[in-house]
């Protein structure tokens, strides 16, 4: 048996939002491990942490656990560290792969370690747990793995990635939390069940209990056992009413008992998911409190009719924009889906939070994210996504009780699957419907392949691209319309912040090019950027005057009455909402003069006639200012050109079609002055070796490849 009685971090939650109407339940106690949690300071405060030049960065807060792609917070634990990589292992026509390799320091001292191996070949991949011994001294250690190779991977060379953590212990665990004195009405919620490694043959059940100290009989029991039953894969939640303990202090034992099994077999890995202790609360603020996040990716503002398009391929987003704030011009930083999203979540450009050219770890652990933000102000925070572009490893995880990927089975698909993703969604919802909620919602509907389904193929006519395009766009906003009409059912959508937006636009040969990624015109900077707050926002706002992505998470704090972030590099738009017409009037001057930046980090710019450009080479850079529009694109490292410079007159060729730098350069000066200096301050986020950098895992590089983000 092993007893680990914890010395208890349990977060005290001190709601700070003073705007926002209380809801019926607030989380009162987070229960986490003392050694796991970094975010012990009072929830206002920005903890940041120390990154050493180069390090990878660490989660925040405790770790996490992932059932069928869907991660939760969970008590500490080893984490998966990457023991061994050989992208050139011929396989042969063997029906078993074994390996054996030297550990790092870290790991050095084991019995045995438990691998997770990929295994990458040409047309398909394998991934599976295997329990490796280890051999040899304690600073010499080398770990024997022996791995089934499917009959589909043999017969050429593969790619291997082995990950390994040390192989949990088997038997009884315990963790105890003393809470001084539990409020009134209060409950348990959590959830629990059992990592892929416990479904293989043979892996033993487990019973998980939660008990209080004093009493016999346990407040919750459940049994599981995947590697029989096929339905136990998966997490369960649950709750436990506390309000016989109303008033007095409670210890409770959360103990999970692993059943005997083959001591040398597969283990059984149980896990909780995130515990808290809700209570009720007194409902005397006013409205908004929750927020409503979807990010529809690669939707572009020129093809919506709400912007204008003589299709109607929008009809609920244009109805919905009477009810809130239409941002006419809203300005991504990046046209690559990681890349402007990180921005859209910290409020910082790119060259600031890292996240760039997609294999390099980002120095994002010296700032906050907007859920971890809104985690420690006593929100409840999920996340479904899709595809895997939003990775774990790069840090989109951070701050979310919940992340779920909703991937499809061929993993370098990019088709989407809204339906299934805003159902999800809506379970969550329905789960914390009466806390105080932050939910991101992100599909990939409208990214090509353009493949609506059978009911809007051939709406708009004709056989184009475009059309297709277009088509998606208007499926996806009649799913947007049953999603918001599902929030209102719970009587949730005039008490939550709804914002919809996109990351990027989409080329369709404007300027002799198709996709995104590599260009910096309007068709891929351009987004729709709708907000709805009754109460906060006025209705049938439109705002001209240019916002950017990075506007977003300020505004958010400032509608939430949350602290102010001082890290941001955009604006809170609150003042468009104030009632005085000149602090409105004031602010949008402010808005119409400031520079807005984007930057371009596409590895492939694929041209009209779907062909590669290969003379071009990431990134390039657009400033934005009134009506002035220039785009630096620097000279690559290993080329004598100069670079080259565009400008655009916005207010009479908002196609940009005349390209004004040869005939205005001396009059254009300041601006440009301006994108070199910020293209320079983003010298730090630009590889120094093409070659250098670590590439993605298998099914990262594929889904990548598949969507022309890396060569």
């Amino acid at each position: 048996m092993q007893l680990r009685a914890l010395p208890l971090r349990i977060v005290l939650l001190v709601m700070a939002c003073g705007c926002a109407k209380v809801p019926s339940e607030e989380i009162v106690w987070r229960l986490v491990d003392t050694d796991s949690d970094a975010t012990a300071a009072t929830p206002s405060d920005v903890v940041r942490l120390p990154v050493s030049s180069g390090a990878i960065p660490k989660l925040r807060g405790p770790a996490r656990a992932v059932i069928n792609d869907d991660a939760r917070y969970t008590f500490a634990r080893p984490m998966l560290e990457l023991a061994y990589r050989d992208a050139h292992v011929p396989i042969g026509d063997r029906d078993r792969l074994e390996m054996d390799f030297g550990l790092l320091r870290k790991m050095q001292g084991c019995e045995r370690l438990l691998a997770q191996v990929a295994i990458q070949g040409a047309t398909a991949r394998d991934s599976r747990w295997v329990v490796g011994t280890c051999t040899g001294a304690p600073r010499t250690s080398r770990l024997h793995l022996d791995v089934p190779a499917p009959p589909v991977l043999r017969g050429g060379t593969v790619d291997v990635w082995v990950q390994a953590r040390p192989v949990p212990e088997q038997g009884t665990e315990r963790r105890q939390f003393a809470i001084d004195r539990l409020p009134v009405g209060a409950r348990l919620a959590f959830s629990y069940g059992v990592e892929s490694p416990g479904w293989e043959n043979h892996a033993p059940a487990v019973r998980f209990e939660v008990a209080a100290e004093g009493e016999e009989t346990p407040l919750f029991s459940a049994r599981l056992d995947p590697a029989s039953d096929p339905l136990a894969r998966r997490w369960f939640d649950a709750s436990i009413d506390l309000s016989t303990h109303a008033g007095s202090p409670l210890t409770l034992t959360l103990q999970t008992s692993i059943e005997p099994g083959d001591p040398g077999g597969a283990p059984t890995v149980p896990v909780w998911g995130d515990p808290v202790v809700l209570a009720p609360g007194s409902p005397t603020r006013a409205v908004p409190r929750n927020l409503l996040l979807i990010s529809i990716d690669t939707e572009r503002a020129p093809s919506l009719s709400t912007y204008g398009r003589s299709r109607v391929t929008s009809p609920f987003f244009d109805a919905l924009a009477n009810e809130g704030a239409l941002f006419e011009k809203a300005v991504v930083q990046s046209t690559l889906t990681p890349v402007s999203h990180m921005s859209l979540f910290t409020g910082l450009y790119p060259y600031a939070h890292g996240i760039t050219d997609l294999k390099r770890p980002s120095d994002l652990a010296a700032y906050s994210t907007m859920a971890e933000l809104l985690r420690r102000s006593g929100y409840a925070t999920g996340a479904v996504t899709e595809d895997g572009l939003l990775q774990a490893a790069i840090g989109f995880e951070r701050g979310f009780d919940r992340y779920l990927e909703n991937k499809s089975p061929d993993v370098g698909s990019t088709a989407g699957h809204v339906e299934s993703t805003f159902a999800a969604a809506l379970d969550w919802l329905k789960l914390h419907r009466n806390q105080r909620w932050f939910l991101f919602v992100h599909t990939y509907q409208v990214h090509a392949p353009y493949t609506p389904p059978p009911q809007y193929q051939g709406l708009f006519g004709e056989e184009r691209d475009l059309d297709r395009y277009e088509e998606e766009i208007r499926y996806t906003d009649d799913q947007l319309h049953a999603l918001w009409a599902a929030v209102g059912a719970l009587v949730l959508a005039d008490r939550t912040l709804l914002i919809v937006t996109s990351d990027h636009g989409e080329e369709f040969g404007e300027h002799g090019a198709s996709d995104h990624g590599s260009h910096l015109y309007d068709e891929t900077l351009l987004v729709p950027l709708l907000m709805r707050a009754p109460g906060m926002i006025p209705t049938g706002l439109r705002v001209r005057e240019p916002v950017a992505l990075v506007d977003v998470l300020p505004t958010v704090l400032g509608i939430l009455g949350l602290p102010a972030l001082h890290q941001s590099h955009g604006e809170s738009l609150t003042p468009l909402f104030d009632r005085d017409p000149a602090k409105r009037d004031a602010f949008r001057s402010t808005l119409a003069s400031r520079p807005i930046y984007a930057e371009a980090w596409g590895a492939i710019r694929v041209l009209a006639d779907g062909s590669r450009d290969s003379a071009w080479k990431p990134p390039a850079y657009a400033l934005r200012a009134q009506n002035q529009k220039l785009i630096w694109t620097p000279p690559a490292r290993d080329s004598d050109s100069p670079g080259r410079m565009e400008a655009y007159d916005l207010a009479n060729d908002p196609g940009e079609e005349q390209d004004l730098w040869i005939s205005h350069s001396a009059e254009l000066t300041s601006p440009s002055d301006m994108l070199r200096a910020y293209a320079s301050s983003s010298e730090t986020t630009r590889p120094v070796d093409a070659s250098a950098p670590p590439e993605p895992d298998p099914a990262t590089a594929e889904k990548l490849r598949a969507l022309g983000y890396i060569r």
